[in-house]
């Protein structure tokens, strides 16, 4: 008999800035961390053997914590992997729930007939890779208590065939919050659950699913989920205008606006690659513009931010970091170690919302006619 624990790894990026993770390779959150660190409290008095995790960084990180408390060897295993969502990877799921809604209805209510976009795994080829990986795992380690470290979805599937249960019944297994633990018995390929999604380590403040209602069906707006297009400088020029303006009388007041010159240095930044500014959309509702600066501080690998904007009634309800989400999308395959933004000293909101992502101060700015505050976050990793 093979004793497994089976973790779900700390709350990662795609959580956080609702992007569809599968199999991309996402850092951990500052809440995941606090997660981890939970974690490891919850297993200093539960001995194990070996720890084993999928070998996606979120995951590898989360495993750490059991295998530095118990002193154990930690092992890649590529059989723990997350689905694979194909052409959807690092997709933020309003963009896939404009693209095919039913094919995200189906995948979000676990509906045995999702069929995956381009590339991607089906539920039955997830099940079947997450069985042949857990047996093979309880029969290599016969006799010994192991830890694995895996998803949300893939741990799901593999608890439904545990219970015994086809997959019809996938939506009946209780959903982990990050860091999560479930505990299952292999004797002879026949599994028993001892318990399942449990988060008892976890106060209140540090609960993802505690944050989120999406997943009980919830419409209201702090649960929307965004997804992002290309500005267009020519029939969306007053727009623009009309969100720098705005944005500048709320910090500034009736200091001088130069609407022009903001519209210029836009309007270079989208002829240099087309991602630097973005439209943020809600549905068919435009909320917000994303704007970035690739060429600037390019050979220090830094992502520069020179805009971030929510239109009033979206404020407040946590959407904004959706789109530090979509500025860590375009700048890391850029090679981008760092985001790099600046945000008035008077602004309160906004240094409580910069620092609360992991943004912290490095200086004044040096190249603005009011004074600002020069930002920085880390967004490379390794894993």
């Amino acid at each position: 008999m093979t004793r497994i624990y089976i973790i779900r790894h700390a709350e990662a990026e795609g959580n956080l800035y609702r992007r569809i993770q599968g199999q991309y390779n996402s850092a951990v959150t500052q809440r995941g961390r606090r997660q981890i660190a939970a974690l490891r409290q919850r297993f200093a008095k539960t001995p194990v053997d070996a720890v084993f995790t999928s070998p996606l960084y979120r995951a590898m990180e989360t495993g750490r914590a059991v295998s530095d408390q118990q002193g154990v060897p930690l092992y890649r295993d590529r059989g723990l992997i997350e689905i694979n969502m194909g052409q959807w990877e690092d997709m933020p799921f309003g963009e896939a729930m404009e693209l095919a809604p039913e094919t995200m209805r189906r995948f979000r209510s676990a509906d045995p007939a999702y069929q995956p976009p381009r590339w991607g795994e089906d539920y039955q080829q997830l099940q079947a890779r997450q069985i042949a990986a857990y047996l093979r795992l309880a029969k290599e380690q016969e006799g010994k208590t192991i830890a694995c470290v895996s998803h949300s979805m893939a741990i799901r599937i593999f608890l439904c065939w545990c219970h015994g249960w086809p997959l019809e019944r996938l939506k009946d297994v209780p959903r982990s919050d990050n860091t999560g633990v479930s505990l299952v018995e292999l004797e002879g390929g026949a599994p028993r659950i001892l318990w399942e999604a449990d988060a008892c380590h976890l106060p209140g403040e540090l609960s993802t699913l505690g944050k989120q209602t999406w997943w009980k069906g919830s419409r209201g707006i702090s649960e929307a989920n965004l997804w992002f297009r290309n500005w267009d400088p020519v029939g969306e020029r007053q727009l623009y205008l009309q969100f720098r303006q705005d944005a500048w009388r709320q910090i500034h007041g009736t200091a001088p606006f130069d609407g022009e010159g903001f519209y210029r240095v836009a309007l270079a930044a989208a002829q240099y690659d087309p991602r630097s500014v973005r439209v943020a959309m809600h549905g068919k509702r435009i909320v917000g513009m994303l704007q970035l600066d690739l060429e600037r501080d390019a050979a220090k690998r830094v992502g520069f931010v020179p805009f971030c904007y929510l239109c009033p009634p979206y404020r407040g309800n946590g959407l904004g970091v959706q789109l530090l989400g979509e500025a860590v999308s375009v700048c890391r395959p850029l090679g981008r170690e760092r985001l790099r933004l600046r945000c008035s000293p008077v602004n309160e909101y906004g240094k409580r919302f910069y620092r609360a992502n992991g943004f912290y101060y490095i200086g004044p700015a040096k190249d603005s006619r009011v004074p600002l505050d020069l930002l920085e976050k880390r967004i490379s990793f390794t894993g």
